[in-house]
């Protein structure tokens, strides 16, 4: 099971992270309260040895130039979307980067019925409201589709320590992406990244 923390915002954070087993590290560029620029994400990562780990810059409803642009600057392995970015936008991103694209979606029946139509090489199916939100997404609808599902899913979505297992007796995704699941009153916790990674990965 691949594991993504998502939503860092200093390097301490991230200096702790990159040591507890995880496969990507996710930071955000999109509106937000977790929300970075260029030159933060510059300053945060600067010399820092991720080894295999994946580095995840998450872009939501931002002009194709602008996201281009901070991949190249940050050097980021893995692209991913959130919002209304049409099929057309994927395909631009990923002929003009080169680099893995990740698509996040509601967990609504309208979504998940066009999962396989999607332009992106991962699916990130989250909640209703949307990422960082620490709502649920539908568990239960998404068991209904992921049969058919024709490319590797992570699950988003209100994930925490007290339901990660439960996940793993219900559906069969690629992933977990995590966010304010590793979070104590807005931060980063040392104790929850480490605690639900050995949980994860054992």
């Amino acid at each position: 099971m691949k594991l993504k923390f998502c939503g860092f915002k200093k390097r301490e954070d991230i200096q702790k992270a990159i040591t507890y087993n995880i496969d990507y590290l996710g930071l955000i560029f999109a509106k937000s309260k977790r929300q970075i620029d260029i030159n933060k994400g510059l300053e945060i990562i600067k010399n820092l040895d991720f080894g295999e780990i994946k580095l995840v810059g998450v872009f939501m409803d931002q002009s194709l130039e602008f996201v281009i642009e901070t991949t190249k600057v940050l050097n980021l392995d893995i692209i991913q979307i959130h919002g209304s970015e049409s099929n057309e936008y994927l395909r631009v991103l990923k002929e003009r980067t080169g680099k893995e694209i990740w698509k996040a979606i509601p967990s609504d029946e309208k979504s998940l019925i066009i999962f396989n139509n999607i332009l992106a090489d991962v699916i990130i199916i989250d909640s209703i409201t949307g990422g960082g939100s620490g709502e649920l997404a539908n568990w239960e609808l998404i068991r209904k589709y992921e049969k058919d599902f024709n490319k590797p899913y992570f699950l988003a979505g209100g994930l925490r320590i007290d339901n990660i297992e439960k996940v793993f007796s219900i559906l069969k995704p690629e992933g977990l992406d995590l966010c304010s699941g590793i979070e104590i009153d807005g931060y980063k916790s040392i104790e929850l990244m480490k605690e639900i990674s050995r949980m994860v990965k054992k």
